[in-house]
This record gives C-alpha cells, sequence and structure tokens, in this order.
C-alpha cells in the first residue's frame, strides 16, 4: 500500500519530472524545423534556441534561493502555468520579434520547472540510497527525453506543428492539477554570504566546470540534431522519433548501472570522467555517420557518457552544501548546464551554415576533451597524495 508521504515524496514529483519533459521534447527537438519552415535562417534558429539558456543564465541562481526560502512546491506550479501559455503560443506566432518573446516565456517556464522540483525532491527524498533515488528521477527525465520525441515525430507524420503544440498544451493542464498536490515544504532564510562559501569551494568549482564543457553540445543538439538527422542522414520523421526512443533507453541503462556502481561505493570522480570521455567520443563519431545504424552507435557510446557524468554531477551535488541551500546549488549548476548550453548554441547557429549540421556536434565534442584532460592530470595528481577512495565526494 502507497503512503501519502511516498505519494508525494517520490511518485508525484518523479510522474512531473516524466510528463513535463514529455510534454516539451513532445515538439521541442522539432522547433527547428517548424521555424525553417517558417522562413527562419540557421542563425535566427540559433538566437530563438540560445534564447532558452539565456533565461537560465539569468534566473537559475535566483531561482534556486528562492526554492530556498520559499515553497518550491508553488514555483513547480507557476512554471507549469507558464509552459501552457509558452505552448499556446508557439503555434500561432510566426514573426521573429514575436517569437524572441515567446522563446523567453519557454525557457523561463523550463528553468523554473527543473530548479524548484529538483530543490524539492533533494530536500524530501532522506539520505538513505539518495544516489539510487536520484537515478530514479533521471531515469524519469531520460524516458520521456525518448518517448517525448518518438511520438512526436510518429504525430509529424499525420499532423502538422500547430496540432502538435495543441495537444502539447493538452498534456501540460493535468500536470499543474499534479503539482498542486506535491509536499509543501517550509524555507529558510540563509544570508548570501553563505551560497557564497559554497560557490568558492574547489570541489563545486570543479563540478561546476565539468557541466559547463559537458553542456555545450546540449545546444548543439537543441539547434541541429533533428535537421543533421533529416538532412544529413536523411531519416524520415519516424525514423528520428526512433533514434531518440533509442536514446532513451540507452541513457535509462546506463543510469540504472551508474545508481548501482555509486551505491556500492565506486569512484564517482572516475566514473565522471569516464562518460565525458564517452561523451566526447560519442560526438566526434558524427562525423562520419551517414546511416541509421552509425547513428545509433555514435548515440550509445555519447548517451552513455551522458549518463555517467550527469548522474554522478546530480549525485555529488547536494554533498557540497547544506540542506537548506541546496536550491542555491541546484541553481548555480543549471546555470553552469545552460551556460554552455547557450554558447553551444551559438556555435552551432554559425558552424552549421559554413559546415554543415555535422560540424557543431565534432566541435562540442573536441572541446570537451580539454577539461577531460586536465581534469584527469589533477585526480591523478590528487590520488598520489590522498589514497582514501573516490566516496561521494570530489576528493
Amino acid at each position: 500500500m502507497v503512503s501519502r508521504e511516498q505519494l508525494q515524496v517520490f511518485a508525484l514529483p518523479n510522474i512531473l519530472f516524466f510528463g513535463q519533459i514529455c510534454a516539451f521534447q513532445l515538439f521541442f527537438m522539432f522547433i527547428p524545423i517548424h521555424l525553417r519552415d517558417i522562413g527562419l535562417a540557421n542563425w535566427q534558429i540559433g538566437v530563438l534556441m540560445g534564447l532558452l539558456p539565456v533565461t537560465a543564465i539569468l534566473l537559475s541562481v535566483p531561482f534556486g534561493i528562492f526554492s530556498d526560502r520559499i515553497v518550491p512546491k508553488h514555483m513547480v506550479v507557476v512554471s507549469l502555468l507558464l509552459m501552457a501559455v509558452f505552448t499556446a503560443l508557439l503555434g500561432s506566432t510566426a514573426a521573429f520579434s514575436a517569437l524572441l518573446v515567446v522563446f523567453l516565456i519557454g525557457g523561463t517556464a523550463r528553468n523554473l520547472f527543473f530548479v524548484s522540483l529538483y530543490s524539492l525532491y533533494y530536500k524530501t527524498i532522506g539520505e538513505k540510497n539518495k544516489s539510487r533515488k536520484i537515478a530514479l528521477a533521471e531515469i524519469s527525465r531520460v524516458v520521456a527525453y525518448g518517448i517525448g520525441p518518438f511520438a512526436g515525430g510518429a504525430l509529424l507524420a499525420t499532423l502538422a506543428f500547430s496540432a502538435l503544440f495543441g495537444i502539447a498544451f493538452l498534456a501540460v493542464i493535468p500536470l499543474i492539477l499534479l503539482a498542486l498536490m506535491l509536499k509543501r515544504t517550509k524555507g529558510a532564510f540563509t544570508p548570501l554570504s553563505e551560497y557564497k562559501k559554497d560557490f568558492k569551494n574547489s570541489r563545486f568549482l570543479l563540478v561546476f566546470a565539468a557541466y559547463f564543457f559537458l553542456a555545450l553540445h546540449f545546444g548543439a543538439e537543441d539547434t541541429v540534431h533533428a535537421l543533421f538527422l533529416e538532412h544529413t542522414v536523411g531519416l524520415s520523421f519516424q525514423e528520428i522519433g526512433f533514434v531518440f526512443l533509442w536514446i532513451a533507453a540507452v541513457l535509462v541503462c546506463f543510469n540504472i548501472i551508474g545508481a548501482f556502481a555509486l551505491g556500492r561505493g565506486r569512484g564517482i570522480k572516475w566514473i565522471l570522467l569516464a562518460g565525458l570521455a564517452a561523451s566526447a567520443i560519442g560526438n566526434m563519431i558524427y562525423l562520419w555517420s551517414f546511416s541509421l545504424p552509425m547513428v545509433l552507435l555514435s548515440r550509445l557510446v555519447h548517451e552513455g557518457g551522458d549518463a555517467a557524468a550527469i548522474l554522478s554531477i546530480m549525485v555529488v551535488t547536494p554533498s557540497l552544501t547544506r540542506t537548506e541551500r541546496v536550491g542555491g546549488a541546484l541553481g548555480t549548476i543549471t546555470l553552469a548546464s545552460y551556460s554552455g548550453s547557450l554558447i553551444g548554441a551559438l556555435i552551432s547557429g554559425f558552424s552549421a551554415d559554413a559546415y554543415g549540421y555535422a560540424m557543431p556536434f565534432a566541435i562540442t565534442g573536441a572541446a570537451l576533451l580539454v577539461p577531460l584532460v586536465i581534469f584527469a592530470s589533477m585526480f591523478a595528481a590528487r590520488g598520489k597524495k590522498n589514497k582514501s577512495g573516490g566516496g561521494i565526494m570530489l576528493a
């Protein structure tokens, strides 16, 4: 029998993670195609996609601190209301200037949702088996990342984009009602000086840098991934949807493996490094991917790396601060993610015009090798001085 507490702490947040991402990804990965179809240039598409991380850069840290000081449940509800507005406007807006406003609303909605819901989840799940509980949230997310585009690709075979946006809008409505049932937690006022101490911590800065460089390719995926699969590889909408379903399956498998490895005390820093390396190599394989099997091989390597790296970062982040300040830490890590994504989106918009849709993945993958070498050298040097093991801290 599932108790009310278990429903509020575990079931509802994971249902919301799944539902919000599924509704968003139903259309989001295909937005560049829609924007191109209504006459926008690649650089305009890059700017619009870049607005999503811009809002996170401006708002993620304030949102994180707000989620510590006020009730995060209310912030989740507001974020879903904004997402409903975003999806409602997408189907009726074609002018670039108007789309700038629409995408700012969408970016605010997405960022507010993740920061506030993750903050609430971290504060209520307890310490026992925390890595596996965090992995459950990641699995809820990545399954939606696969099912959303798969369903979107299937629907686009027979429906127009305006109908797809309408379906996404309708999907958000029950999520708003479910969010009203989330567990209510009390806010706690913490001086900003305490957050500054967290942000200056060397381990925190290391995690921030790792996520920033990893996130460069997020901008490439948002901006040109669907275009690469459609135009460079020549896939149909259904095949593109299958690629994202494959991506979700790979992410789920590697999240499960990673959760058990971390739960048994395996060195988190080496799991992080292995993930960064695989993510970089998998993306660079896209230079030689001109068929569906090669795309699937590339995503197997890349997404396996992403799962290991992101899970490591999400597990270690709460340990770098106190529970009452975890929202601020999550906001700052989100800042790293979207800062990298913004730069990646801008790189992708211009490099795709000059060198084709595969080049953004090669550039962002190669860029990830630079910090990878630096981190590996740092960990190796520190390991000689301290042989105490990996643990949960990036010691």
